[in-house]
């Protein structure tokens, strides 16, 4: 059964055909719904964590650390609470809305252009994500917004909004939006993934690109990244943006992808 989501629902439903339009729209919210999504792929049965038919040993590991990034980040850092207790250790996210729970801190962001806060939330995810080990196990969630939440360094913040900017216009899509951002961001791109390395990830992907572009949802931090500086090079010419950005190329070692899962 649904949470009844529309708010004035008494008011719209004046015939059969109206109801009928209104139900659907209360059962695909619930079905998007991040927190019941979340707490349906991941199961705790004791010890174990058990996603898609994979099983994590909670006793394999030192610490669970959890990360969250974009505007599911509240609801998913509640969905993990209510799910893993107090075998969180820490956690530390970015949304639009901060919330501090009994394990995970999320701050508040800028959105929909990023900001030095941005960037330094974002430095404290990548310095906690640093300090993991081989015997740790890091939970993360990605979801839609995290391209301008999720900003470092600061030279990626200052970029990324003049890019925002220029694309406005430009008619580009949003994947090559985003393979010009993966190219001037230490974090994006595989960066977070790297960042994580050595500890086991579990990702999961709230994805709000057409065509499930998984990777390109939050531009793919811990996703393991098929375009080059090349690539990026060839969005920025086909229209006219080639001044003022500074491409780096992301990891590509496949070592940092290996346990991520």
């Amino acid at each position: 059964m649904y949470t009844q989501r529309i708010i004035n629902e008494k008011q719209l439903a004046r015939s059969k055909e109206r109801m009928d339009l209104l139900n659907i729209g209360n059962y695909g919210l619930h079905a998007i719904d991040t927190r019941n999504i979340i707490k349906k792929k991941l199961v705790r049965d004791g010890d174990k964590l058990i996603i898609d038919n994979k099983t994590f040993d909670l006793r394999d590991y030192d610490k669970v650390v959890v990360f969250t990034v974009g505007k599911a980040s509240v609801k998913a850092s509640q969905a993990l609470e209510e799910i893993l207790g107090d075998r969180i250790n820490s956690g530390i996210g970015i949304d639009k809305e901060s919330y501090q729970g009994n394990s995970i801190n999320v701050y508040k962001g800028d959105h929909p252009l990023p900001s030095l806060n941005n960037v330094s939330i974002s430095t404290q995810i990548k310095d906690e994500a640093e300090k993991l080990s081989e015997k740790d196990l890091a939970i993360v969630v990605i979801s839609g917004g995290g391209s301008a939440l999720l900003c470092y360094p600061e030279s990626e913040c200052m970029q990324s909004a003049n890019l925002y900017q220029d694309f406005l216009s430009s008619g580009g899509s949003v994947i090559e939006l985003n393979t010009i951002r993966k190219h001037i961001s230490g974090i994006k791109g595989g960066g977070l993934a790297k960042a994580l390395f050595p500890a086991t990830v579990i990702s999961m992907i709230l994805c709000d690109v057409p065509g499930d572009h998984f990777p390109d949802v939050a531009s793919g931090p811990t996703y393991k990244d098929k375009s080059t500086i090349d690539d990026a090079i060839t969005v920025l010419e086909k229209y006219n943006l080639t001044n003022n950005y500074n491409l780096k190329e992301t990891p590509k070692e496949d070592k940092y992808f290996e346990k991520v899962f």
